[in-house]
């Protein structure tokens, strides 16, 4: 082999090998503060989130992600309305088939001690003048609970709370599995709901931030992916709580209108005073 073509295969594989790790440095950077990066060989890069130990590929040389697009999409639909991204994930929700399996699931609803004197009964059910929150706009009525109860803790941010104990006959009912065991969520729509539970895309455009600043709802595009569950006729979402640690992560359950409507026949005794 001539010596020059022997100079030109050294430095293709200097710059190749220089790519790599440059793409290992970005995905570092982008993923610094809120989880870890696993990177098997040098090809394949997988975020996991510590608050809600969702992970998902974020490259893979082998077989392209769509994380650079979604985050193109993200960016696009705050600051331009874009319906790009909202046609792409609707497919995407329409495909989906994971739904919660089970007869049925113990669930709890907590709120502050402070708050008890506002109760008209025994039992904590869903606000009866609902705010903005995570997956419903303000008005719309959403019954939020954790599958575990230390979530209610982290939820509330609180030591001490009053708690609500529910059995939700999931059996009778269309939930869509989100967590971060289901068996059928897709890398996109991992990635997707992975970077509105950080608020932030993994490249760290600030989404809730602009929101904010264009005078929306900090939860618009996280309350777009429930909207698009509801559009195709789903009872409610399974997804992990974003107030977690990585020693500690749960779940929570938000059941939709109209199914939300029967929260009375699910709960059991009254509410306990519990403690963290």
């Amino acid at each position: 082999m001539h010596v020059y073509d022997r100079m030109k295969i050294m430095i293709h594989s200097m710059f190749t090998a220089f790519k790599k790790l440059f793409r290992r440095i970005c995905v570092l950077m982008t993923s610094r503060r809120t989880g870890t990066v696993t990177v098997t060989g040098a090809l394949r890069t997988k975020i996991t989130r510590g608050a809600t130990g969702r992970s998902a590929v974020h490259s893979d040389d082998n077989n392209p992600t769509d994380t650079a697009i979604l985050q193109e999409l993200i960016e696009s639909y705050v600051e331009k309305s874009s319906n790009d991204l909202i046609r792409i994930l609707r497919r995407h929700v329409r495909q989906f088939s994971g739904i919660l399996k089970g007869e049925s699931v113990a669930c709890y609803r907590g709120i502050n001690v402070n708050q008890e004197s506002k109760l008209k009964g025994m039992v904590i059910g869903p606000s009866c003048c609902p705010g903005d929150n995570r997956y419903s706009i303000a008005g719309e009525q959403c019954l939020y609970l954790c599958v575990e109860s230390i979530g209610i803790g982290f939820e509330l941010d609180a030591e001490e709370w009053l708690e609500q104990e529910y059995s939700v006959p999931i059996g009778e009912l269309r939930i869509a599995d989100l967590s971060i065991s289901s068996p059928l969520l897709i890398n996109t729509l991992s990635l997707t709901f992975m970077m509105a539970e950080e608020g932030k895309t993994n490249s760290g455009y600030p989404i809730e931030k602009r929101l904010c600043e264009k005078g929306l709802s900090k939860y618009s595009f996280s309350q777009l992916l429930s909207s698009l569950f509801k559009e195709a006729q789903w009872d409610g979402i399974l997804v992990p709580g974003v107030h977690g640690k990585p020693s500690v992560n749960y779940n929570n359950l938000g059941i939709f209108q109209p199914a939300s409507r029967m929260w009375k026949n699910w709960t059991i005794g009254t509410y306990q005073r519990r403690k963290r």
